[in-house]
């Protein structure tokens, strides 16, 4: 009985092994597919589809005038459709109801507005929708809320100014990836993304948001691990906001104002601030090209694991004692930051962690010959772009283990 149990269950399993591997065939023939020239379509030379009639499998038609969708790709069966640059400005109801479609872009066009029943008929089959580089002022939600196996949104490049919770609904048991980079949003509301439990990815990059509020991201949002706030008018770093997503391990921050690395007080309810554990733990933390000018002592308090850090482009001109301690860095990039003066004991706390030590490209002129005495697993340290005078290599190495390379140029 036991034996026939085991079988059973050996039998399951190389069902379910088989499955996934034609799952990832399938999606690794379609990249393959995506990047393939294909010959000219039938029913437009200037557009390429994979296939002849009756189906067209992947069409493609970019940069030319094509106003309308040619109504010849409703009735085939089209798995890909990319629209790019052709002049379109409405989408037609139901009109592509009959394609079972898995990956859409319609992407630098004139969209304005997406109509309720857009996408109707692709509700089971819809993978992917990409309508970057539109004309949109607001997420076309009713056209969206249909589209029950959506995994991956881009509005990206649009002019979307406000979003809303109820923008994501009916994409609560699919959306994985939500792209809203280079709009005009300044604000995102309480629990702006809350109805999306599945989310891994999100990002509001290059748009003008000031200020991240704690109650965005309240609920925890368990299953989101990139974060992208990269080019909006941040000034602080917003430890409350992000300190529910436990399993955040990729924040970039880069091309804001930031200008401290402290924690920012409630000046109306100090007290939260003090009781408040902000550690955060990243795999990727970029802070580059903001405006740091010093770093100070303890800095880093906020931070706990941080494989890589990186803070380059920013005005740093001092790197004080101790400023990365209770923090642990594997790979520390400081490049291209005027930096002059380092603290002997700047990175005290790094000395079990830190393996990558770049400042290439700073106004370093002199370097303390201690600086990294005791320091047990670091193999890389750059220091060219520098000024770096009266250094002897052999007293400087003297205190270092296990130094594999340091490309001084």
């Amino acid at each position: 009985m036991m034996g026939l149990y085991t079988i059973i269950k050996f039998g399951y399993a190389i069902v379910v092994f088989s499955w996934l591997l034609m799952v990832w065939i399938s999606l690794n023939e379609a990249k393959e597919m995506e990047g393939t020239q294909y010959p000219p379509c039938y029913f437009n030379p200037l557009c390429s589809c994979s296939k002849s009639i009756p189906d067209l499998g992947i069409v493609r038609c970019k940069d030319i005038h094509l106003p309308l969708i040619p109504q010849v790709i409703n009735s085939s069966k089209v798995f890909m459709l990319y629209l790019e640059n052709i002049g379109l400005r409405d989408i037609e109801p139901y009109f592509l109801q009959s394609t079972s479609l898995y990956k859409l872009c319609i992407t630098k066009n004139l969209l304005t507005s997406v109509p309720e029943e857009a996408f109707l008929g692709l509700e089971r089959s819809l993978w992917e929708l990409n309508l970057s580089y539109n004309d949109l002022s607001t997420v076309p939600n009713k056209a969206l809320r249909y589209l029950q196996k959506l995994r991956h949104l881009d509005l990206s490049g649009n002019d979307i100014i406000e979003i809303a919770p109820d923008d994501w609904r009916g994409l609560e048991n699919s959306l994985e990836i939500l792209m809203l980079s280079n709009n005009a949003i300044n604000s995102l509301p309480a629990d702006a993304f809350s109805g999306l439990p599945q989310l891994d990815t999100l990002d509001l990059s290059g748009n003008n948001l000031r200020e991240i509020d704690p109650s965005v991201f309240r609920d925890g949002m368990g299953k989101l691990t990139h974060v992208y706030l990269a080019d909006n008018q941040l000034s602080v770093i917003p430890y409350q906001a992000l300190q529910p997503l436990k399993l955040l391990k990729y924040l970039d921050l880069s091309y804001n104002v930031i200008n401290k690395m402290q924690a920012q007080i409630d000046q109306l309810n100090p007290i939260s601030h003090q009781e408040f554990d902000y550690d955060l733990s990243l795999d990727t933390l970029r802070l580059d090209y903001n405006q740091l000018t010093i770093m100070e002592s303890a800095a880093f308090q906020h931070f706990d694991v941080l494989n890589k850090t990186y803070l380059d482009g920013n005005p740093l001109h001092e790197i004080q004692e101790s400023a990365f301690v209770h923090a642990v860095i594997k790979e520390l990039y400081i490049r291209k930051c005027d930096l002059n003066d380092i603290s002997p004991l700047a990175f005290g706390g790094l000395e079990n962690s830190l393996q990558i030590l770049d400042l290439s490209g700073n106004n370093i002129s002199s370097l303390p010959e201690e600086i990294l005495h005791r320091f047990n697993i670091i193999h890389t340290l750059v220091l060219g772009g520098n000024s770096i005078e009266n250094l002897d290599p052999i007293e400087f190495l003297s205190g270092l283990h296990l130094i594999l390379s340091i490309p001084w140029f």
